[in-house]
């Protein structure tokens, strides 16, 4: 479902802090990808199940967060999470 460079950004955000919400400005620091390749990635990973928008308050910037079955593939997850997670 998700190549190896999508996968590498899940783990690079599992490593550095999984339960974080970042925003987009935020994802492009920790992945080193332009505005572009970061909006690229989070609609691939929304559209896949991987991350889910935060809802925002006012002003804010969106807020992305990593959801179970992201988790599963970067390895927090161990073998005894519930059943159909990963698919």
């Amino acid at each position: 479902e998700l190549e190896g460079t999508r996968i590498d950004q899940l783990v690079a955000w599992a490593a550095h802090t999984p339960q974080a919400t970042y925003t987009q400005k935020q994802l492009m620091s920790l992945w080193e990808l332009s505005q572009g390749a970061v909006s690229n990635a989070i609609a691939e990973f929304i559209a896949t199940g991987y991350m889910l928008a935060v809802p925002r308050e006012g002003r804010q910037a969106t807020s992305y967060q990593l959801t179970g079955k992201s988790q599963v593939i970067a390895g927090l997850q161990g073998a005894d999470a519930a059943p159909g997670a990963a698919s």
